[in-house]
């Protein structure tokens, strides 16, 4: 009976592993395609400027323009993350000052933290506002 049971648990594990990594090799190939895609784009605008001014000149232009877009979402990416690391900073502070309030005693003698309450409460909500983005 367990052996069965073991079995199926296994068949289970299995099947699911396929879809995901199906799904994960699928999300690869969109990606590499999409990438593709971006590059011909690139091309096809060298190809065009050239025909309206030098070639070197044609280059030069579409560099410029990746480099500019690079420049755009780097920033934009370090922005995010200084934001997201400074609000990490401020929550580790805020829970090091609930850690380190003192406990209400219980009936059997043992300390019960409310700010260990208050923290799965704060850590809950945090969640549950970073999952509906």
């Amino acid at each position: 009976m367990i052996n069965q049971v073991l079995n199926l648990l296994l068949k289970r594990e299995v099947a699911d592993l396929r879809r995901r990594s199906a799904g994960g090799l699928l999300l690869v190939a969109g990606f590499l395609l999409f990438l593709l895609a971006g590059l011909l784009g690139l091309v096809a605008l060298y190809l065009y400027l050239s025909t309206r001014i030098e070639p070197w000149q044609s280059a030069l232009s579409v560099s410029a323009l990746l480099v500019l877009l690079g420049g755009i979402l780097a920033l934009a990416g370090r922005a995010k993350v200084r934001r997201h690391h400074k609000m990490r900073q401020e929550l580790d502070a805020y829970m090091e000052t609930l850690l380190s309030s003192s406990g209400v005693p219980e009936k059997n003698g043992k300390e019960a933290s409310i700010g260990m309450v208050t923290l799965a409460a704060m850590v809950g909500i945090i969640i549950g506002r970073q999952i509906r983005k």
